[in-house]
């Protein structure tokens, strides 16, 4: 009698074939879309559930607005700011954004009620500040700001003014807030602090770009090259995510669980699993301004126009805008 041969061999074959298929399914995938868990959804109205980063709209006419930008692509006006200088500085807590705008020889805070929804934003005056501010952030119910390099608390509940006194001797230069670890991180002759309320701990040497609830992206450079690095700060660790890039137009932005940076005549992108080539260009370019997951236009040296980059696809198109997006704070 002829033995009849078993079937289990292909089908075995076949189901490690179709784990390896979904496997490179899922690294494009992350490579291109945003992992939910990397953004911390703030507690505001419906048309603000997909937010991806705040940004100053300003059209060639000088009318400006702050505007929501949309994972999807959407933009929403929340309140125009034509009438105020370019010394903008603003942050979020969540469900409210605190504003500082100048006017008219006068400087105040403001903040935007993010829960009201359909459009209906509007500027409030909270308080007159020091005049000349140049940084601002939002930890719980405190603003600190800097103003002539030092920096100050304002108590939302208490409607107080105060100076931190942790002796800054003038010196700051950039102001940021965690509010994973309720802490205030700042730059002092290009070395990173970190200030918990009763200690301060020096944590590296550099200059902050940003930071992304956690973590402090920083740069390292010396004459010819720039270093992008992430602290940690939950257990308080450095970790390198880029050396050596050419010192020109250099600039670094959070994208999915990872990194987009300029690279000379490439934008790259990086993450820990990761590096790749997302775009090269013929000559160097100067600035990368990211409206959606899904778009990016990118602005080269000695153009006019600029090149619209599809992230999904990575097609580009040349494109002529009547505006521009300065002072972008992304979601954290």
């Amino acid at each position: 009698m002829k033995k009849e041969r078993s079937n289990w061999p292909i089908t075995i074959l076949m189901a490690i074939i179709l784990i390896l298929i979904g496997i490179i399914a899922y690294i494009l995938t992350d490579m291109f879309y945003p992992r939910e868990e990397h953004i911390e959804k703030a507690t505001t109205n419906s048309e603000l559930k997909e937010v991806e980063s705040f940004a100053v709209k300003e059209y060639q006419d000088n009318t400006k607005e702050l505007v929501a930008l949309i994972q999807t692509g959407k933009e929403i006006k929340l309140v125009d700011l034509s009438s105020y200088n370019d010394n903008i500085y603003y942050d979020y807590n969540g469900e409210t954004i605190y504003i500082y705008l100048e006017n008219n020889n006068i400087s105040s805070l403001y903040n935007i009620d993010l829960t009201k929804g359909n459009s209906n934003y509007s500027l409030e005056k909270i308080a007159d500040l020091h005049r000349g501010i140049t940084d601002l952030d939002v930890l719980e119910n405190n603003i600190y700001y800097l103003s002539n390099n030092q920096i100050y608390n304002y108590d939302i509940n208490n409607n107080q003014s105060t100076l931190l006194n942790i002796n800054n001797n003038n010196q700051i230069t950039s102001l940021y807030t965690s509010a994973s670890t309720d802490e205030i991180i700042y730059n002092r002759n290009n070395e990173i602090y970190v200030y918990d309320g009763k200690q301060i701990t020096n944590i590296a040497s550099g200059h902050i770009e940003f930071n992304l609830g956690n973590k402090v992206i920083y740069s390292i450079q010396n004459s010819t090259t720039i270093s992008y690095y992430e602290y940690n700060l939950n257990n308080n660790s450095s970790l390198l995510i880029v050396s050596n890039i050419p010192l020109n137009h250099n600039q670094i932005l959070p994208y999915n669980s990872g990194y987009i940076y300029i690279s000379n005549r490439q934008i790259m992108m990086s993450n820990a699993d990761y590096v790749r080539r997302l775009y090269e260009t013929d000559t160097p370019i100067t600035r990368l301004i990211l409206t959606s997951t899904n778009e990016m236009y990118i602005e080269i040296e000695n153009q006019e126009e600029l090149l619209e980059l599809n992230m999904r696809n990575l097609k580009t198109n040349n494109v002529s805008l009547d505006y521009d997006y300065h002072h972008q704070i992304f979601y954290r």
